[in-house]
């Protein structure tokens, strides 16, 4: 107490100072600090542990196929509905050229067209003519600002120069990339304008003002701008932080910051009703309601510090990044918003007259009243009814799918999905994102007994189920080769550009085995002896000369579940097959897009195991210190847990069930888990502490916890209404994995404000008497004397909540 009234008393006497101090600090920041969007990374698969598979696979086909532009790609989708026309083909040799040419030099790299590389005709062709594909490697990591804006030219240039009719899209890691980039900024924004609003009007609606929302607002965005500068500041210096979570920071600062400012400006509201000074009222506002505001925000932070148990990039830093917003938002409640308070005097309560708002600071809420007489009445019967209530919808939790699509998580008008949708009529889905399998050994690739042993990992991986193609050394045109697809490898009819001289006898038992109706695999001394095709097959064969890789194309989207599922397979599959082979010693690596999608998995089902575990133990801990109980938290906790499985049952109804989506967003099980149980913490505290200040009145568990209700459950209402609106500012994402998040959590928090702390807690405090507070022992004073509230009201303790008279309710 002593520190806050300190705190109190600098902030109420150098007001100015205070303001002026938070200002230039917002405005500096603002003006100096880097963009998030710049510094911060928004490439998923770059959170993962470096000792990841997808990770160290990554790193050995850099190392041994560095000229491969598919990894790092730009796949530029040209269609048109019943066959491309000469004037289309025409274009795109253009375009191709283009590409290739000094003009995008140090932009992109690598280029695969039918103009520079007659040969890939029949992989970037469709079959039916009315497609192909232009692969362009960056010179930029993906999810760059620099690879972004290389993207965003190229889709300029291709709108103003293409074909009518001819329909054009850049898809491909690169594309997919610079859309979810674009998405996330006019999240970023269309989450920032619709919060400003809810909250605005959330606050003129609870106040009645048309200054204290200012007040409040004015606390949350200068809070916001300084903890968004210091994030990217800690980002420039490295600390690795993704650019998704200044979305979630806006909605947490927004939403927590409101209601830390609603529970002040109530305070001081009600303190003014005794008439004192504004001075005096200020500093006695922020004494009582300062401790348990940092105790609320205390039980946040640490919530989200849980996160960085986290093998999972993401999780691990977006937990410190919105515990730091959460932190400078808290600071800001205790001195910038007393000052504010200070300086507006009874006039943050405009157009309101100080007796108005003195009569109003004391009139009591009949609708709690009725709910704390019911709830005292009936907890047998609440507690039921809710349990039941919450179980039934958690069911749904036995169908939940988590989703890791990163094609499906961009808006349906993305210019990359639609590129995708297009691709896939025409092409393999898994031509663009493809897996590869890279086996190294320590001897010569191209040996008769490790191209065999390869031949056979070919028609194995074929066979899989989900699996549309498979080219390798030996059927590097995704089948045994025919005289039409050496052709095509070829470039043209004569042979001579392979190494093949018509008259050898090595070119005349090829020609000849060609013609075997189950086609030509390609032998080591076969190409040994052409060294023009070992040329071909160079995207094959590692600089090494010792390893080959295996490029698998999945069947349709390479991001589902499915093929996540299949890729486990083949990394299965890959060491079986070569056990007893040339090649049983050789190193396996499996890696691409898809790779990375599957270890996100793998790592985030382990996360999420000892989130659970790490967040539940932590705020037990916070939780029992505060409460002075080992019982209440543990019940606590369990009405969280509750409340978070039928939220989760809730968003697979609507989002699986009835929108038919094939998964919810991998984000939202951790994230909810982790807002539900730090803000129901949050609120918890505000209501249990106030349960036993009245037991430690005097009253019995039961009056105390009718009384809690009635003193709390306006302003918990109010609180709770704020964040989830902020939350719901999210459901107009233009992404859909935002738009689930924003659902869930709003859904929760509203479970969680009506049901949860409104009857089920209080129904089960009711039920387990004294024991609620074991081991400690709620004092007994005289009835007669009265409490001095220690929790935030927006009523005085007057409020008529008597027991039925003559009757024990201990």
């Amino acid at each position: 107490m002593r520190f806050f009234r300190s705190v109190a008393t600098f902030s109420e006497r150098f007001a100015w100072p205070v303001i002026v101090l938070w200002l230039v600090a917002a405005v500096a920041l603002f003006a100096a600090a880097p963009s998030l969007n710049d510094v911060g990374s928004q490439d998923t698969a770059s959170f993962l542990p470096a000792d990841a598979p997808s990770q160290q696979a990554d790193g050995v086909i850099s190392e041994l196929f560095p000229d491969d532009p598919s990894r790092e790609a730009a796949v530029i989708v040209l269609a048109r509905d019943g066959g491309l026309t000469g004037e289309d083909r025409s274009f795109i040799a253009r375009l191709g050229h283009y590409l290739d040419s000094p003009e995008v030099e140090g932009t992109f790299g690598q280029v695969q067209s039918t103009f520079n590389n007659p040969d890939l005709a029949p992989f970037l062709q469709s079959p039916d003519g009315e497609a192909e594909l232009i692969v362009a490697s960056l010179e930029f990591a993906p999810f760059s600002t620099s690879a972004n804006d290389a993207i965003g030219d190229l889709r300029d240039l291709l709108g103003t120069r293409s074909p009518e009719g001819l329909s054009v899209h850049v898809s491909g890691i690169g594309g997919l990339a610079a859309d979810q980039a674009d998405a996330l900024v006019e999240s970023f924004d269309r989450t920032a304008i619709i919060s400003i609003l809810l909250v605005l009007l959330i606050l003129i609606w609870v106040y009645r003002s048309a200054v204290a929302p200012l007040i409040a607002l004015a606390t949350i965005g200068i809070a916001f701008v300084v903890a968004q500068g210091v994030i990217a500041y800690l980002a420039q210096a490295g600390f690795e932080v993704s650019t998704m979570v200044a979305t979630f920071m806006i909605v947490m600062a927004f939403g927590a910051g409101t209601d830390y400012c609603l529970f002040i400006v109530s305070r001081y509201r009600e303190e003014l009703a005794s008439g004192e000074p504004v001075p005096a009222t200020v500093r006695r506002a922020m004494t009582i309601i300062g401790a348990v505001i940092a105790a609320s925000a205390g039980t946040v932070i640490v919530g989200f510090l849980s996160m960085m148990t986290a093998q999972f990039g993401i999780y691990r830093t977006m937990g410190p990044a919105i515990g730091i917003a959460i932190l400078v938002t808290l600071v800001a409640s205790l001195t910038l918003t007393p000052a504010l308070l200070r300086v507006c005097g009874t006039k943050a309560f405009w157009p309101q007259t100080l007796d108005a708002v003195r009569e109003h600071g004391a009139e009591s809420s009949p609708r709690w009243e009725r709910v704390g007489a019911l709830v005292r009445r009936r907890p047998v019967l609440l507690l039921v009814v809710c349990v039941v209530g919450l179980a039934v919808p958690a069911m749904a939790l036995t169908r939940y799918t988590a989703s890791f699509d990163l094609i499906n998580d961009l808006p349906p008008e993305a210019d990359a999905r639609e590129g995708f949708a297009i691709l896939e009529r025409h092409f393999p889905g898994g031509t663009v994102s493809p897996v590869y399998v890279v086996v190294r050994d320590d001897r010569p690739i191209l040996d008769d007994g490790r191209t065999d042993a390869i031949d056979d990992l070919t028609d194995t991986l074929r066979a899989l189920p989900g699996i549309a193609e498979v080219r390798s050394l030996t059927q590097p045109a995704g089948q045994p080769l025919t005289p039409e697809n050496l052709e095509a490898l070829a470039g043209s009819a004569d042979l001579s550009s392979l190494g093949l001289e018509p008259g050898d006898p090595v070119t005349q038992q090829l020609l000849t085995d060609l013609q075997r109706p189950e086609g030509l695999r390609l032998s080591a001394s076969l190409l040994r002896s052409a060294p023009g095709l070992q040329e071909r097959l160079a995207p094959l064969i590692g600089e090494d000369g010792r390893s080959t890789r295996l490029i698998v194309a999945l069947d349709g989207n390479p991001y589902e579940n499915d093929a996540l599922d299949v890729f486990e397979r083949i990394d299965d599959e890959t060491a079986a097959a070569l056990q007893g082979t040339e090649l049983a010693d050789a190193s396996i690596s499996v890696g691409g897009p898809t790779a990375f999608y599957a270890d996100m998995r793998t790592i985030g089902e382990r996360d999420f195991k000892v989130l659970f575990v790490v967040l539940l133990i932590a705020i037990f801990v916070v939780l029992a210190l505060l409460l002075r109980s080992v019982v209440a938290p543990l019940y606590l906790l369990a009405t969280v847990v509750l409340s978070y499985a039928a939220t989760m049952g809730i968003a697979v109804i609507v989002f699986q069930g009835i929108l038919g989506d094939p998964g919810i967003t991998f984000w939202l099980a951790p994230f909810l888990f982790v807002v539900l149980v730090a803000l129901g913490a949050d609120y918890n505290i505000f209501i249990m502490s106030r349960i036993r200040e009245e037991a430690d009145a005097g009253h019995t568990v039961v009056e105390a916890t009718q009384r809690g209700l009635v003193l709390t459950g306006r302003i918990i209402t109010s609180a709770g209404l704020i964040l989830a609106g902020t939350f719901a500012a999210l459901m107009l994402a233009p992404l859909p994995n935002l738009r689930q998040i924003g659902f869930g959590v709003t859904v929760g928090i509203l479970i969680d404000t009506f049901i949860v702390r409104s009857l089920l807690v209080p129904s089960a405090t009711i039920l387990l008497h004294r024991w609620a507070f074991w081991p400690s022992t709620p004092g007994r004073q005289p009835p007669a004397e009265p409490s001095q509230p220690e929790a935030p009201a927006l009523i005085e303790d007057r409020v008529p909540v008597g027991a039925s008279p003559g009757r024990d309710d201990r």
